[in-house]
């Protein structure tokens, strides 16, 4: 993914796929688990929503700001969620028929 991504001139347009990534998007879910676990992204993202709700720095100043803002972090989270039953399940597809794990005699 891009790091030099600019919001300014994006409106509307895509700012951090590469084309391989564009190509296959499955890479860039299976990349995000790779590096971030189901928990620790619910972690990050309930971190973000307290703090842009709470904070006396707040951008939610008013109420229907913050029932935006909740609105969004629960359906990112469901984003979130639905990405990550597609990375398991591709992960799965990929598992040879017949390779379990074998059990350790006692």
């Amino acid at each position: 993914m891009s790091s030099q991504a600019s919001y300014a001139t994006g409106h509307g347009q895509l700012l951090y796929l590469n084309a391989e990534e564009q190509s296959n998007t499955h890479l860039v879910i299976e990349n995000f688990f790779d590096c971030y676990d189901l928990q620790e992204v619910h972690d990050i993202l309930w971190s973000w929503m307290s703090e842009a709700i709470t904070s006396h720095r707040s951008i939610a100043d008013e109420p229907h700001k913050r029932k935006d803002i909740l609105s969004f972090f629960e359906n990112i989270s469901a984003l979130v969620e639905a990405s990550f039953l597609i990375d398991s399940n591709s992960k799965q597809a990929a598992t040879p028929v017949g390779k379990k794990k074998k059990k350790k005699n006692k």
